[in-house]
């Protein structure tokens, strides 16, 4: 982030006592020894390591809102259940829209 860090950020957060409980998880690339008790130390909930899948995002989300996740199915892929990984229906990827999604880049979809 270009003006704090996450590390900030949640310091920061947790000095207003209003957001003691707002669950806040780390999603970082930052995957050395030490990272994740970095985050949790300064007042994060949970540690996501990049890269992530959408089931893990999904099934963070539900362990840290009362609501279970059930506020984010609407935006969700019709083949993601909000079950088990072993409940999502792999889809093949589609050169086409991720090349498009890239940017037209072909080095980063190859």
């Amino acid at each position: 982030m270009p003006v704090m860090d996450g590390l900030e950020a949640t310091h920061r957060i947790r000095q207003d006592g209003r957001w003691n409980t707002l669950p806040i998880v780390a999603m970082t690339a930052n995957a050395m020894k030490g990272d994740q008790e970095k985050c949790l130390d300064a007042g994060m909930n949970d540690y996501l390591a990049k890269p992530v899948t959408i089931v893990e995002v999904v099934a963070m989300v539900q362990k840290w809102t009362s609501s279970g996740g059930s506020a984010i199915a609407p935006i969700l892929p019709q083949d993601v259940a909000l079950g088990a990984a072993s409940d999502v229906v792999q889809q093949p990827i589609n050169d086409g829209k991720a090349l498009h999604q890239l940017g037209g880049d072909q080095g980063l979809l190859d």
